[in-house]
């Protein structure tokens, strides 16, 4: 294919894969599914061997929401510093690319280290402007470089997960006020 057939299939893709998640988080379902349908569109969208929807923890750390393929299984839970992405984003708010993944300490740093992983990209998920947590993709074949916009690319799931996760919450309160009503 050439180049410009092969972007074309490459934004026609991107945007199947949106209007999919898009479409859970319009239908309502739980916020759970909508992680779950992220991590595995990202997989398969970015070519990586894994990812991962985390959550920011007010006790500094972050635990895993949904994971496709990454070898964290739902519900890890280690310090923000074990994961040199997780901090990064949560130091600058900005989706982060590491090209070479290093640093990190603790057991979630040793389980990454112990998974291979050698780049990752994550992306800030934002709730009525707070920063909730991140979305991570991680690569472990370090002769396949990710996408020269693989940023940009997981930071419109992110925005669709933080959409999920505010009508959730929506939905939360408007029950919760019935039920005082």
């Amino acid at each position: 294919m050439d180049g410009g057939l092969a972007d074309l299939a490459q934004v026609v893709e991107q945007q199947a894969a949106l209007r999919r998640v898009a479409t859970l988080v319009a239908r309502g379902v739980p916020p759970t599914a909508v992680f779950d349908a992220v991590a595995t569109e990202l997989v398969r969208l970015l070519g990586a061997d894994g990812a991962v929807v985390d959550r920011y923890e007010a006790d500094g750390t972050i635990t895993v929401l949904a994971s496709s393929g990454s070898g964290l299984p739902v519900g890890t839970r280690g310090p923000l510093e074990g994961s040199p992405v997780a901090a990064q984003v949560w130091r600058t708010g900005r989706s982060v690319r590491l090209d070479r993944y290093v640093g990190g300490s603790g057991p979630l740093a040793a389980r990454i280290r112990e998974l291979g992983i050698r780049a990752a990209v994550g992306a800030p998920i934002v709730v009525e402007g707070r920063l909730w947590g991140l979305t991570v993709a991680a690569f472990t074949k370090q002769e396949e470089p990710m996408a020269a916009d693989a940023e940009v690319r997981i930071a419109e799931f992110t925005d669709l997960v933080g959409t999920a996760i505010a009508n959730a919450q929506a939905r939360a309160d408007l029950i919760a006020s019935r039920t005082r009503v």
